[in-house]
């Protein structure tokens, strides 16, 4: 699945999972594999506090597939894509189908 990245914006919380990377595309590539994983946001080697650089925080909430909060923030990269609604919506369809 193609997922579309967002620079300079910031998902905040919901980390389960943290790896150092030099580039975002690495992210994006874990992230895209995998399937718990709902969306990410990468710290890259410009990033104001030397600590979070090129940190990438692979995120995953339980209630709600999507960031709960959108950020402006200089010199990170987010993505996420609509994966996990769609088997939501899926699951959801053939529950109701069975029963």
């Amino acid at each position: 699945m193609i997922v579309k990245v967002y620079h300079d914006v910031d998902f905040p919380g919901a980390n389960y999972e943290n790896l150092f990377t030099a580039e975002y595309e690495v992210c994006q590539r874990v992230y895209t594999h995998d399937p718990s994983c709902q969306f990410f946001t990468f710290f890259n080697g410009n990033f104001t506090l030397a600590e979070y650089r090129r940190i990438c925080h692979l995120k995953h909430l339980i209630a709600m597939p999507a960031p709960p909060k959108v950020t402006k923030l200089s010199n990170v990269v987010s993505g996420f894509s609509p994966r996990n609604c769609v088997n939501m919506a899926l699951e959801t369809h053939t529950q109701t189908e069975t029963v």
